[in-house]
Formats: structure tokens, sequence, C-alpha cells
């Protein structure tokens, strides 16, 4: 089952929204296949072409998470060391695969805003997480971004 943007506003889930390139006229679909494969994900890759030129580019699906403020507060005050064993602990104890998501675009937003974990960025943007093997993606090695 896929479903346009248009259509995710009058869906089931109406707290999903999309954050992609929508300012240039670029629409995606989302596929809510995901969770019969197994694993989550939040980016797809799309290709948008013209008569100039051919744009690839990932594009983000965003899930409101309600505590988020919080959530940002606790990872600013985590030691490193204590990151990854926090988000392996609730990505394995979270419900549903919407909360996984959720859970997994949050963790994406705040560490890129607080330019910080840039091999948990870059893991969380190339890889599917599954629930059998969550530790993969989430580990993290103590690096942070400059800008």
């Amino acid at each position: 089952m896929r479903q346009s943007n248009a259509d995710l506003a009058t869906s089931s889930n109406p707290n999903l929204t999309r954050a992609g390139l929508d300012y240039l006229g670029i629409t995606g679909e989302l596929d809510l296949n995901q969770s019969r494969r197994g694993s989550s994900t939040i980016c797809a890759t799309r290709d948008r072409s013209s008569a100039q030129a051919t744009i690839s580019y990932k594009e983000l699906y965003v899930l409101p998470f309600c505590y988020y403020d919080q959530f940002r507060l606790v990872l600013r005050s985590c030691l490193d060391t204590e990151l990854a064993p926090l988000c392996i602990h609730v990505w394995k104890n979270l419900p549903t695969d919407v909360s996984k998501s959720n859970f997994v675009s949050s963790l994406l937003l705040v560490t890129t805003e607080l330019r910080c974990h840039l091999q948990l960025i870059v893991n969380l943007l190339k890889r599917d997480i599954t629930a059998e093997q969550p530790s993969t993606s989430l580990s993290i090695h103590t690096r942070s971004l400059s800008l």
C-alpha cells in the first residue's frame, strides 16, 4: 500500500508529516509497507529530472515526537558512553514501528541540531534499523561536527 503526501493528511495516522523538498515542487510517496519487511527507514532516495538536469536527493520523513524538547535535553546532558545503550534500550522497548520511526527521526534531528555524534547521524541516514540488530545502526563513536 502506497500513499501520496496529500493522502497522508487524511489517513488513519493524521500526525504523520513529511519534510522534503516541497518548496521546489518536488513530491514523493511514503512506502507504508516498511513494517512488513521487518525494518524501519526514515529516508528515501528520490530523483527529479528536467530538460536541464537530474537531481538525486534523500527525502527525510519526520514524524512528530511529543517529548521532543525533553528528548533534546536528555541527549545534550548524556555522556557519550551512555547514549548508545540508551538508544538501544529505547528502540527495543518501543511498541510499534511507527513509534520506532518517530524515535529515529527525532534522534536524527536532535543529533543534527546539536552537531554531535557524527557516526550515529551517518548510520541513521545510510541504514535501515532492524528489530533483531538495532545496535548495529545505533552504535556510535565519539565525534563532533564542526562547521
